[in-house]
């Protein structure tokens, strides 16, 4: 039996129309209910082709719905008390989200497996976390934070096909150097596609990063910066005399809370030690940059990369919490690095 071009034709428009029609019943629908947030705005922010946007949603009566976008890196920030907040997946699944307003950060996300994965995480370990350390001493919080570092590498280890691996990855790395072998270990284990994932191929980078940064005993790592007026600094033209580093930002508490401390150890050692402070600015700060150097009375060497807390140096010298300082001998080698004023004081017994 044949079939005239006409058939063929209408059989053709009917799949391609069920087809259309199949993909638009697949996008996948976000269904929220926040306790007490009432008919409040929701936002949520991704990343597209390297561009962040924003979308926003009202609640009525505590429920809202919300069609989420794929992002560059597949996931969702949602904000509805800034500055905390909980990420989800895009996935090719409806979304059931619930939580209370009173608590931004522990939305509990259900639907498509990366989403269920990364709320296991979330209800297993970082919320308890989180309120583990809400009125913790300075040693009840260092003892939580090194839990949940280990309990965060024992997850991964369960998850090695998962993106949300990746992402809790990648954070982990800024958390000790120590690990370096166990991190090379879990991301080993990454599945292929998790390994080509953004956060996978920013894990490799954290690895070697960790691996080729500065440490005690190896030479610092030679750069030239312009300072306050434009003029280039060299690091290596140093050399032969005791250089203090402090990788700091106007924007720090802990770093300008330090300059005191520091303002007496730039006096104590006037001709013995170099003080060069690297700050973490944008180019926009840079009057910000000077009023915190004046204020502080900061008056020894003062350059900046002016490319925020990114810049090449910061990464390369794997500044992942500000203040840092390093110490280098007269032949520029690493013999210190602390975060905290108090130990510098320790290291700076070293400078005769």
């Amino acid at each position: 039996m044949s079939i005239s071009t006409a058939t063929r034709n209408l059989l053709s428009l009917l799949m391609i129309t069920s087809i259309v029609f199949n993909a638009s019943a697949q996008k996948p629908k976000l269904n929220g209910y926040i306790k007490g947030i009432n008919d409040k705005p929701i936002i949520f922010w991704y990343s597209l082709k390297g561009e962040r946007y924003k979308d926003t949603v009202y609640a009525k009566n505590d429920h809202f719905v919300y069609f989420p976008k794929p992002s560059d890196e597949g996931s969702i920030s949602i904000f509805i008390s800034a500055p905390r907040f909980t990420s989800f997946w895009y996935e090719n699944a409806d979304i059931q989200l619930s939580g209370h307003v009173e608590k931004p950060y522990a939305l509990v996300v259900k639907g498509g497996s990366e989403n269920n994965i990364l709320t296991l995480y979330n209800t297993t370990i970082y919320w308890p976390f989180v309120d583990r350390i809400a009125k913790a001493s300075n040693a009840e919080f260092m003892k939580a934070r090194e839990d949940k570092h280990k309990a965060t590498l024992d997850f991964i280890a369960k998850y090695p096909n998962a993106k949300t691996s990746a992402e809790l990855l990648e954070g982990e790395t800024s958390y000790s150097n120590d690990d370096i072998k166990i991190y090379e270990k879990l991301y080993a284990g990454f599945s292929p596609s998790v390994k080509k994932s953004l956060n996978g191929v920013e894990v490799m980078k954290r690895i070697n990063i960790i691996k080729n940064q500065p440490v005690i005993g190896k030479k610092a790592i030679d750069f030239t910066l312009a300072d306050t007026s434009g003029k280039k600094v060299t690091l290596s033209s140093f050399q032969g005399k005791y250089v203090l580093l402090d990788f700091w930002g106007h924007w720090c508490s802990p770093c300008i809370r330090a300059f005191p401390e520091l303002v007496k150890i730039h006096e104590q050692y006037p001709d013995k030690l170099v003080m060069i402070g690297v700050a973490a600015e944008h180019s926009d700060d840079k009057s910000k940059w000077i009023q915190a150097i004046n204020k502080g009375n900061a008056k020894w060497i003062q350059v900046s990369e002016l490319q925020g807390d990114h810049g090449e140096l910061s990464t390369r010298y794997n500044i992942v919490e500000w203040p840092t300082y390093f110490l280098l001998d007269p032949n520029g080698i690493v013999v210190g690095r602390v975060n905290h004023v108090e130990e510098l004081k320790k290291v700076l017994e070293l400078v005769k």
